[in-house]
């Protein structure tokens, strides 16, 4: 088996898998936009030079600010009603990026929303600092399938940005089902369990009746009954209170068959999770209840795991899986069966790695106990699994090899037989990485999937290399090892952009590009002798670099620092020089922003001696529009609301015309290209005059809109530093 890339530049167009005949076997090709070395489709295909089969094509859109807004999906691999060959999602932003919402539709016209997918529509609501507040499943316009808040009954995180409750609801007119939550002085999730457990026995039941009418009859004792459990666990309604409106929910909560209980998590001093077990005693244990155990070396790299069945007939645990991992550096090389007696283990699965999403992008980069990276690891190996062995007796009718197949953001979306090309298990994910379609019994079960992370049937964590992953609440299950280097929130997963970032250790977010912005401050200088012509530079530039997934800041993506001296020995030959220095500014992860700023003609609206009148256009009103990619703002200098404290400073909400869509080019009196930033500061400045700025009739709107637009400074590319000689 072979692995053949073909280069543009420093993007990788296509990978081919070949067999020892130098026969492809699978072929992925990938496209990208002409200017941003944005992807816009990754197809794979199965023998592509003998009777070739798409079996997934995903063809993605783009907006200004580099964010996916949407990715058809075809192929093979997509079961689809008749007629439909394709399906497509869509993808909407808040104005900090986090992702808001997700609807997929059967078809391939992005514009028909007449067939709805109704499990995979997804919405989302966060908090400022970017906690979940809910989520939401279910088409638009119409009540939720799932509906699930999170937080305290107050329904925002704690002070430290942790859930302290999860409540879902299945339907209209459904009672919540609710999860308490507990994480220890570290920050690590420590307890969970489901509402109405009252007895502790780690089950919700009939069991449970007698101690829920005692908590509301009477918390004394209850507390003095049952010391080790949670009273609020009677706060079946999640309303923050224990009264008789809990006992409806209750009822329900006992007739729907809900099971649950306490989970507790246990964590060394590294916080690295070393247990998941039971928080109930052994005596009220049921039967089939799993116990798992984890070990780590000295990287922290994960090497072993083991899970126990509890045999309530016989009152023990029973070992029943036993693996041990072997890695080259961070990449999982082997799982083999600690079962056995003597060495060696048996081989269980033996894995193969390529370029993963840096690699492929021509960003490699440094990465923890490597010296130098080979394109395999700079993001975590994200997109780079090739192919999989895995031994006979692992599971009956698989064994063999396996080939990979990915989406953009290097999840595994197809698992194919390297011999027939069958699809032997096929992933589709909701936007943080819980499965949504429905696992069959006759399909492969192995562990890597989302983010080409192995994911525990156990716990349902996904592992990254630094932290444990929880999809279903979109967010890591300890805080950032790192702290706040990649922000003040330690527990959020990608920004909120699960779409657009991939995280490559769990540590922070990465996008594969940065927005590098440089000050050049120098001099041109033309002639000698008598004559010389001398131009000042203290001018801004962007350049957008490439930048590997695992990167600890976008800083270090950008270029560094640099100058260039005069050379004295041309100044008397009339010939041009030119010396600067180029300092590196600032930086962010993702492509560079742009706005556009226009002073605008309202072609409705004209004064004579301040007061509104159609009769002279030479008194035309002006505006200073400006719009980003997330947001129109419209200023009239002329409002009187710039004095009205109800309102505040400056800007007034955008006007019909100017905010839907585009300005239409004969409005447009003069406009500029600037930076988002740039944008952000002409806004403030805008607002912060006081007291506020003020135009009167005839052409000082005009002329006081052209003021503060020759005042934003126009967004440019930095050009190359070399002189001209």
């Amino acid at each position: 088996m072979s692995n053949w890339i073909a280069h543009d530049e420093e993007l990788v167009e296509k990978t081919e898998i070949k067999n020892a005949a130098n026969a492809v076997l699978l072929q992925t090709t990938r496209g990208f936009e002409d200017h941003r070395d944005l992807l816009t489709s990754v197809e794979n295909k199965w023998d592509p030079a003998g009777t070739p089969v798409v079996k997934s094509r995903y063809t993605y859109t783009n907006d200004r600010l580099a964010r996916r807004t949407s990715v058809l999906t075809e192929g093979t691999a997509f079961s689809l009603p008749s007629p439909h060959t394709a399906a497509y999602n869509r993808y909407g932003y808040n104005d900090r990026n986090e992702l808001t919402t997700a609807y997929r539709y059967l078809g391939d016209d992005l514009e028909d929303t007449d067939d709805p997918v109704p499990n995979e529509h997804f919405k989302y609501d966060y908090d400022p600092i970017g906690n979940r507040r809910g989520s939401w499943m279910g088409p638009e316009g119409e009540d939720p399938i799932i509906s699930t808040d999170y937080g305290a009954p107050s329904g925002v995180a704690n002070s430290l940005n942790q859930y302290d409750r999860v409540s879902s609801t299945a339907g209209e007119g459904t009672q919540a089902i609710s999860n308490w939550v507990e994480h220890d002085e570290d920050g690590n999730l420590s307890l969970k369990w489901l509402v109405g457990d009252m007895n502790c026995d780690g089950q919700v039941n009939v069991l449970d009746t007698n101690a829920f009418n005692l908590a509301l009859s009477d918390p004394a004792a209850y507390a003095a009954q049952y010391p080790n459990c949670q009273i609020i666990n009677a706060d079946v309604n999640n309303d923050g209170y224990i009264n008789i409106l809990d006992i409806t929910p209750y009822v329900y909560l006992i007739l729907s068959g809900n099971s649950g209980g306490y989970t507790r998590y246990v964590w060394d001093a590294e916080n690295r999770l070393i247990e998941v077990r039971p928080a109930a005693e052994e005596d009220v244990l049921a039967d089939g209840i799993t116990r798992s155990e984890y070990a780590y070396d000295y990287l922290g790299r994960r090497v072993i795991k083991r899970v126990y069945t509890w045999d309530a007939t016989e009152d023990e645990w029973n070992l029943t899986l036993d693996r041990r991992f072997v890695y080259d550096g961070w990449l999982l090389l082997l799982e083999l069966d600690g079962t056995v007696a003597q060495p060696p283990p048996a081989v269980i699965r033996k894995y193969t790695w390529g370029l993963d999403l840096a690699g492929l992008n021509g960003a490699v980069g440094p990465v923890s106990n490597r010296s130098t990276d080979d394109g395999r690891s700079s993001a975590g190996g994200i997109g780079g699994l090739l192919a999989m062995e895995q031994a006979s007796g692992v599971q009956s009718g698989y064994s063999g090899g396996y080939l990979f197949c990915y989406d953009a953001n290097g999840n595994v979306t197809q698992v194919l037989d390297a011999d027939t090309g069958a699809i032997a298990v096929k992933y589709e994910y909701d936007p943080y990485g819980k499965r949504v379609n429905a696992p069959t019994s006759g399909e492969l079960i192995q562990p890597m999937t989302f983010s080409t992370r192995s994911f525990d049937a156990e716990t349902g964590f996904g592992a990254w290399l630094y932290r444990l992953y929880d999809p279903r609440a979109g967010r890591w299950i300890s805080r950032d090892p790192i702290g706040e280097t990649d922000g003040a929130h330690l527990y959020t997963f990608v920004h909120g952009s699960p779409i657009v970032l991939v995280d490559a250790h769990g540590r922070n977010a990465q996008s594969g590009r940065a927005c590098c912005k440089y000050k050049d401050s120098g001099e041109y200088e033309y002639g000698g002798g008598t004559f010389t012509l001398r131009r000042s530079l203290d001018d801004a530039c962007f350049i957008e670099e490439p930048c590997p997934a695992g990167s600890q800041s976008p800083e270090s993506c950008c270029k560094a620092s640099c100058s260039r001296e005069r050379d004295w020995s041309d100044y008397f030959l009339g010939e041009p020089e030119r010396w600067f220095q180029r300092r590196l500014v600032a930086a962010h992860f993702g492509s560079c922003c742009t706005c556009t700023v226009s002073v605008v003609r309202d072609p409705l609206r004209f004064t004579i001696d301040g007061v509104f009148s159609p009769l002279n256009p030479c008194y035309t009103h002006h505006w200073l529009v400006i719009q980003c990619p997330t947001s129109t703002h419209t200023v009239d200098f002329y409002n009187s609301d710039r004095t009205n404290p109800l309102w505040g400073p400056g800007v007034i909400n955008p006007q019909p015309g100017f905010a839907a869509t585009p300005v239409p080019p004969a409005l447009v009196v003069s406009a500029k290209v600037v930076s988002c930033e740039d944008a952000t500061n002409l806004l403030d400045a805008i607002n912060g005059e006081t007291p506020g700025t003020y135009c009167f009739p005839c052409r000082q709107c005009r002329s006081l809109g052209l003021q503060w637009l020759q005042d934003a400074p126009a967004f440019r590319e930095c050009h190359s530093i070399v002189g001209p000689r």
